[in-house]
């Protein structure tokens, strides 16, 4: 009988949700499954698992995840037995243009649940046939359906390392286990550098309210006290996700959130706003980006450098905080607005809002990307054209200093934003041959945090890249 092993690379810090409803979907299907995180065990411990007759689904929702899975399927060459494989994510589409090392079955990218557990199926059917070799499988089935197909059958959650192994949340000095969980899928919007509205083209998918209380019932039974809510933008569908925040607090009321939502929407659903509080919401993340008008312009942000301050006072009025994203480096990014921006991060006192990776992040522009159909001019082919179109900065002094932040980011021994900030601010002063800034916040404030601090669209770490390759390999595949 054909099994599944479904393999997740990184999932900023969190349990793979998607895989595990794609694994209780299977298991509703009759077809043994397992799913191993890399995030976090040893690419050794495949050797556990039973390799003969086995479909192999490597999910890519991000780049960081689509990055270390080059490796992975560097490693299957050594399989004596080559399993069938299917890609899923965001990023499934842009891998089918690279050359891989081993062949790809299904390119799987949307809401692709049903049609991964179809495929397997048919080939379990099959079983014993010799299959005749044919093209990759290609599927986006986003559709316009607003309501999720309901998993009503447990996730398996035993099946993954315990909860507290993934990230945590932190208040001043408390730390509580985090789970994960959405209220929607998908995404209204076109920003044009994200991979969501590439996959889901202005569309969302909704999730029940009973759905994501029985989750949440779920996680805190196994120890977690804070629940993020992954959907891309929390007020896609503002009403109902209120519905699910109350329903949740209602149970649970000891139980913290954090949820992701737009500047533009926090501006149009201020009356919301106060709602999130008092429902036990401790911090939002917003998609800043930058402060220049032709950055946010190009990336079709709906919003202005004035409409961020402007959501940052209606949040804190309302007593809690923005953690905003950051993307830096872009085509249009000069010098001087590398200035402006960390100066509207000291003005704004958000220094200890933001992870400093956030100040390393260079665009990504996958041959999918909406940025690439808009400004096809500015971007070339390279080696990986299929995972990061190549692009020019306005200067090379650009570059050189992208890579001096992302290494002041990741190898300075602490993720402190207080004590890194200085740092990456006199690296930008130098750049712009200018003194660097002597005062910065006097508040010292701490904001509420999750313990993961990297970012989907930052390249891998050094140790994510060296922990996932094939060396990690050798001797495990034929065991």
């Amino acid at each position: 009988m054909t099994r599944a092993l479904i393999i997740s690379l990184y999932d900023l810090g969190h349990q793979p949700y998607e895989l595990l409803q794609l694994d209780a979907a299977l298991s509703q299907a009759e077809i043994p499954s397992s799913i191993i995180d890399l995030s976090i065990t040893e690419m050794s411990e495949l050797k556990n698992f039973d390799l003969d007759d086995t479909h192999i689904i490597i999910s890519v929702p991000m780049h960081t995840a689509a990055r270390l899975a080059l490796s992975v399927l560097e490693a299957l060459i050594q399989w004596d037995n080559r399993p069938e494989i299917t890609l899923m994510g965001h990023y499934a589409e842009a891998m089918s243009t690279l050359s891989l090392p081993v062949e790809v079955m299904m390119f799987a990218s949307g809401e692709s649940i049903d049609p991964i557990v179809d495929n397997i199926c048919s080939r379990t059917k099959t079983s014993g046939e010799v299959h005749k070799k044919a093209s990759a499988i290609h599927i986006n089935t986003t559709t316009t359906s607003r309501r999720l197909k309901l998993i009503d059958f447990p996730l398996h959650r035993e099946k993954l390392p315990s909860l507290d192994r993934y990230t945590s949340y932190i208040d001043g000095e408390k730390m509580q286990v985090a789970g994960y969980v959405e209220a929607s899928r998908g995404c209204l919007h076109h920003c044009t550098h994200c991979p969501v509205a590439a996959t889901y083209g202005g569309r969302i998918r909704i999730n029940s309210v009973d759905s994501i209380t029985r989750e949440v019932e779920a996680l805190y039974s196994t120890g977690a006290r804070h629940i993020t809510f992954g959907d891309p933008d929390f007020f896609n569908a503002p009403i109902h996700s209120l519905k699910a925040l109350e329903a949740t607090k209602k149970t649970f009321p000891d139980v913290t959130f954090d949820a992701t939502i737009k500047v533009s929407h926090i501006l149009k659903y201020k009356e919301l706003i106060p709602k999130l509080p008092e429902n036990n919401v401790s911090f939002i993340v917003s998609a800043f980006e930058h402060t220049s008008s032709e950055v946010l312009s190009a990336l079709d942000k709906g919003h202005s450098k004035a409409d961020m301050v402007e959501a940052l006072k209606i949040v804190r009025d309302n007593g809690f905080e923005i953690r905003p994203s950051l993307l830096p480096f872009t085509p249009w990014t000069t010098i001087s607005s590398m200035i402006e921006l960390l100066d509207f991060v000291a003005d704004n006192d958000l220094i200890g809002s933001i992870d400093p990776v956030m100040y390393s992040i260079r665009l990504l522009v996958p041959s999918s990307s909406l940025t690439y159909k808009r400004f096809p001019e500015l971007f070339r082919e390279g080696p990986d054209s299929g995972l990061n179109l190549e692009w020019s900065a306005l200067t090379p002094a650009l570059d050189e200093l992208q890579l001096e932040i992302a290494n002041i980011a990741e190898n300075s021994g602490t993720t402190e934003s207080h004590a890194l900030f200085p740092k990456i601010y006199a690296a930008v002063a130098s750049t712009a041959n200018q003194p660097s800034r002597s005062n910065f916040d006097s508040s010292d404030r701490r904001v509420p945090r999750l313990t993961e601090s990297w970012y989907c669209c930052a390249e891998p770490t050094t140790s994510m890249a060296s922990a996932i390759s094939s060396a990690t390999l050798r001797g495990t595949c034929n065991e």
